[in-house]
């Protein structure tokens, strides 16, 4: 039988087959094209860039518009609530901007077409020095109240457009109506600025002291660790200088000079030098240098980092060191002591550090310990005083000071160089900072650690990829954040609400003040009334009376609040009660920004995160993982994308590319990538749009899968799964997983799998036959139209709008528990195997025309029969032969091999006409199927 039926008609048998396959489709063509079920819609497959940007205009104007409204009246499911980072109003929108608000937006959109009412008030940060720089570029004057009303325009202006910008990429959001967003220069916001400010001043986690800060004299003002960034190539000069000893450890026996033999990269600093601090644990040795005279005192396991060591001397233990004392290195009539230092390594330097209280946290903390006040001789503009030293005075620290420092110590350098050190910048202006020791406000860090150690343990942190990596990074920045300093020295901002005594300088601020700058405030509208008013003005007699106060010896603060501490408050105005979010999403760089002041400070007033759950995301680079800059010429911006490709292209790209790795690279081939994918998938939803009817109730899909054939049990199997992948995608936040997860889907299971399999049924079988097919077909257009709604919203809505009057996000997508049936799928997996190797055996597509052969094991051929009921008898019109599209099979044991033989012969019979599946006669002029069709039809 094997031989037999074994044979591939040879060249003659495939040339008349492809004649007759011609002359069957010139015969459709002419009479029987009217008589096809095919798919009819007037969705288009392609649109010109003109007509796609009226589409998204309308589906806007007509869809999006009123989507957050809708949802917060019609959905009843648990809220989720999704808290804004608010972005600075200070420029047009880039590509970070894109990758945030477009990720913000599928967490919403996810969220509402589950039926889940979800809470969402976009922000904006108004303040703060880069729309200060930014109003004030053409702007001569510079006194507080034209820089206050520059800025503020500009905010309102960049705002403006930034929030038309937003509304059209889609991100649902109330953009009409001003009370559902916010923004930090909004009366009601200010007020509770205030009013947190003075809760947490009364409860002490919020002082005013003399600490150590960054500080950057190209801003005139202090910064937070957020405001820095870092050059790993900064140019330092390094020294190793000597400093004369007068007390010295016994061990050292010597007539000689001896010195310390200290290292630093800040030689600017020396001047404020007040202990050099060793580590008693470690074992330091004096030795002798080949170019210097006397005995100098390093840790022993750094003689090899020290240059021209000739010899050892003396050896002894840190704690020897103890209460040593040595000439000052500038002032040589001043006499300092040694004291230990925890912070001194055993890997880097000399082993004796330098410690400058005015110039370093740790340095700062060393003073406090050895109650050692602070001497900085720096002012405001990165200048030295008049105080300094002579040859040091009014010159700049950063540009003069270390070179001038290393002249003047010429004598006692045992050597320079100039060295590359990651050096911190001020982040606006791109200069180098200096730490200084200044007069601020500070909120207690130290009494808020713990809690907010313990409250990060609890919370979810996305992508799981990254998430230990980033939790430690953000418990570590909390465990050494020794203090936070919330105030500035700018007029564009909140002002810090304390009044000073003129001769003491103590603080005055109380209940009543604060109620009267925040009515003040409401009558007036803005905060400059604290610049253009005088102390009696602002706050009347009768408040100075009531405390005992004469106005007169009273001044204003003229310090802003931070604007870390800015937003870092926004949960307390912009969240429902318990004031809590399920998620906040930011960039990267966040975690030490917006996310750790929102946790601060609602840990100092409540105890715990304003959160329950971290997303963070990488930045944009172009194709060769470059920042974009004008520069460079490399900036590519959203509205360059939307205008060439469409939103949807734009949002693909942000959720195929945007959780995958830390740089985001945008480049002309991964939009070209991404624009193939929506064509591949709008080519689908046209095709399914086109076979469905129209105003199908969207939820009536429970319908009978009983009789339903094998492939389409298998298909509905496959949409079961494919939600369940992307709804695990979704909610993990791994969106490049949902993309991938679609295109394979669209381009396997549906396109090559199903569609192929079932067109012959659906075009041409009888009335039940298509009923069935379009059921599947209409299930398959909905469960994909909802997960690809929160990606491509565009897209699914214009597709829908062919298939239904109302929006589709009004409808809710549940999915039959019954669909789902595992078994299909090894069922499934025989057909495939069978199939590979009938594409073995026809090396043409189209097989319609062959007899085939199955020659089985048992197990294998018990599968088979499921699909085709006849053993050893060819078979037509089996779901085996619509799966492998043969003319017939006929299925036999295998009794001697374990795989399957499968073997081919070209029919000798013409196909039907219509259907090109069935054989026909030379008297039929069609198959009996399609005969039973049209008779039906009649």
């Amino acid at each position: 039988m094997l031989e037999k039926i074994r044979c591939l008609k040879i060249a003659k048998n495939q040339l008349s087959f492809l004649r007759l396959s011609s002359n069957v489709a010139a015969n459709v063509a002419v009479k029987y094209t009217d008589t096809i079920n095919l798919p009819k819609t007037q969705f288009p497959q392609r649109l010109s860039a003109t007509k796609r940007a009226e589409v998204e205009r309308k589906i806007n104007e007509n869809c999006f518009k009123n989507l957050y409204q809708w949802q917060r009246q019609n959905l009843n499911g648990e809220e989720f609530s999704l808290h804004d980072g608010p972005p600075y109003a200070n420029g047009d929108l880039h590509m970070g901007h894109a990758v945030n608000k477009i990720f913000k937006d599928i967490v919403l959109r996810e969220n509402i077409i589950n039926g889940r009412k979800v809470h969402y008030v976009p922000g904006w940060d108004c303040h703060g020095l880069p729309i200060e720089l930014k109003a004030m570029e053409n702007e001569n004057k510079s006194d507080p109240l034209t820089i206050r009303q520059k800025a503020r325009n500009f905010a309102l202006k960049t705002l403006d457009n930034q929030k038309v910008e937003f509304a059209s990429w889609g991100i649902t959001a109330d953009w009409n109506n001003p009370k559902t967003i916010y923004r930090t220069l909004d009366p009601p916001y200010i007020q509770n600025q205030m009013k947190i400010f003075y809760e947490l001043y009364e409860r002490n986690l919020i002082y005013r002291d003399l600490k150590p800060v960054y500080w950057s004299p190209s801003s005139g003002t202090a910064l937070a660790e957020a405001e820095l960034e870092y050059d790993p190539n900064f140019k330092a000069v390094t020294l190793f200088v000597r400093v004369k000893m007068l007390k010295y450890p016994k061990a050292i026996e010597t007539t000689e000079n001896v010195y310390s033999l200290i290292w630093t990269t800040t030689p600017w600093s020396i001047p404020s030098n007040q202990l050099i601090c060793y580590q008693p644990d470690l074992e330091y040795c004096a030795v002798k240098l080949t170019d210097k005279d006397g005995l100098y005192i390093i840790a022993k396991s750094l003689i090899g980092d020290v240059p021209n060591v000739d010899q050892v001397a003396f050896t002894f233990s840190g704690s020897e060191l103890n209460d040593c004392s040595y000439f000052h290195p500038i002032d040589v009539d001043k006499v300092m002591l040694m004291k230990p230092g925890k912070h001194v390594l055993a890997n880097k330097g000399t082993g004796l550090v330098h410690i400058a209280p005015a110039h370093g946290p740790e340095d700062f903390l060393l003073g406090l310990e050895h109650k050692i006040a602070p001497i900085s001789y720096v002012d405001d503009k990165g200048n030295y005083t008049a105080d300094a030293p002579e040859f040091l005075r009014f010159k700049s620290v950063l540009q003069d000071g270390s070179n001038l420092v290393q002249k003047h110590l010429a004598e006692n350098v045992v050597s320079s160089s100039t060295t590359s050190i990651n050096y911190p910048l001020d982040w606006r202006t791109k200069q180098p900072i200096i730490v200084r020791t200044s007069k601020q406000w500070f909120i207690n860090t130290d009494r808020i650690k713990e809690p907010a150690l313990a409250a990060i343990a609890k919370v979810s942190i996305y992508p799981k990829t990254q998430s230990e990596a980033n939790r430690n990074n953000l418990l570590n920045q909390l465990r050494k954040r020794p203090y936070w300093c919330i105030s500035r020295q700018r007029v564009w901002g909140t002002p810090i609400p304390v009044f000073y005594d003129k001769d003491s300088g103590k603080e005055i601020v109380n209940t009543d003040i604060i109620d009267h700058l925040c009515a003040t405030l409401e009558a007036e509208g803005n905060m400059d009334f604290w610049w253009t008013k005088s102390v009696s003005q602002i706050i009347p007699a009768q408040i100075w009376a009531k405390h005992n106060i004469d106005p007169d010896g009273v001044v204003k603060g003229e310090d802003i609040l931070d604007i870390w501490f800015d937003s870092g408050i926004s949960w307390m105005s912009v969240l429902n009660p318990p004031q809590v979010a399920d998620l906040y999403l930011e960039g990267v760089d966040q975690f030490t920004g917006w996310f750790q002041s929102s946790l601060m400070t609602s840990v100092a007033l409540r105890g715990y995160a304003p959160f329950k759950s971290l997303f963070s995301h990488g930045f944009t680079v172009d194709k060769n993982g470059r920042k974009m800059s004008k520069s460079l010429g490399n900036v590519i911006l959203p509205k360059d994308i939307t205008q060439k490709y469409g939103t949807d292209i734009l949002r693909w790209w942000v959720a195929a590319h945007g959780t995958q790795h830390s740089s985001i690279i945008v480049s002309d081939n991964l939009l070209d990538n991404s624009q193939k994918a929506i064509q591949k998938i709008r080519a689908v939803l046209k095709f399914l749009v086109g076979s469905v009817e129209t105003e199908r109730n969207v939820n009536d899909l429970n319908f009978d899968t009983s009789n339903l054939f094998h492939v389409d049990k298998y298909f509905l199997n496959s949409l079961v799964e494919l939600n369940e992948e992307v709804t695990l995608s979704y909610k993990s936040h791994q969106y490049n997983h949902t993309t991938t997860a679609v295109v394979n889907f669209v381009t396997n299971q549906l396109s090559a799998e199903y569609l192929h399999t079932i067109k012959d049924r659906f075009y041409c079988g009888t009335k039940e036959q298509r009923e069935d097919v379009r059921n599947v077909l209409r299930s398959a257009f909905y469960v994909l139209s909802k997960i690809l709604w929160p990606i491509t919203p565009y897209l699914v809505e214009e597709c829908w709008s062919y298939h239904d009057k109302n929006p589709f996000y009004q409808y809710k997508v549940d999915i039959p528990a019954h669909w789902k049936d595992p078994k299909c799928k090894v069922l499934w997996n025989v057909c495939v195997h069978c199939k590979e190797l009938l594409h073995q055996v026809v090396p043409y597509d189209n097989t319609w025309t062959q007899e085939i052969n199955i020659s089985a094991p048992m197990e294998t051929l018990m599968r088979l029969q499921h699909l085709h009921h006849e053993l050893s008898e060819p078979l037509e019109s089996s779901e085996l032969c619509e799966i492998l599209q043969v003319s017939s099979i006929t299925l036999e044991p295998n009794e001697n091999r374990d795989d399957v033989i499968m073997s081919a012969c070209t029919i000798e019979t013409s196909l039907c006409p219509r259907c090109r599946r069935f054989a026909i006669q030379r008297y039929q002029t069609l198959c009996q199927r399609c005969a039973d069709v049209l008779k039906e039809n009649e």
